[in-house]
């Protein structure tokens, strides 16, 4: 089965002091990249309710796109995880935030 790199950004996240924004990059096998971004996106989901408000994901407002995707060879020893978290009144576009999540996952 293929093995996929994708990156998600997650906009509009509303947290107790204003919206926020997300970057993450993960790795899973999947029978196409369509089916991997799905999957991804239903892990990012089930994160969220572990770690953080589930109704942030349930605003009207709230959304995750697709950033990349790319089919690998092998999974690196580490697999993403977690979220590179920008404040959008500060910084609307995200891009410290993405230049950190390429560095990390996309060099």
């Amino acid at each position: 089965m293929p093995k996929y790199k994708v990156m998600i950004q997650g906009i509009n996240i509303p947290m107790k002091d204003g919206l926020y924004g997300f970057y993450t990059t993960r790795f899973i096998q999947a029978l196409d990249a369509k089916r991997a971004e799905l999957k991804i996106v239903d892990q990012i989901r089930v994160e969220f309710r572990k770690t953080h408000s589930v109704s942030a994901l349930n605003s009207a407002k709230t959304w995750m796109d697709l950033k990349d995707i790319r089919q690998v060879d092998n999974f690196p020893r580490r697999r993403g995880g977690g979220f590179c978290w920008f404040d959008q009144a500060e910084d609307g576009s995200g891009q410290s935030a993405l230049d950190l999540e390429r560095e990390a996952f996309w060099a």
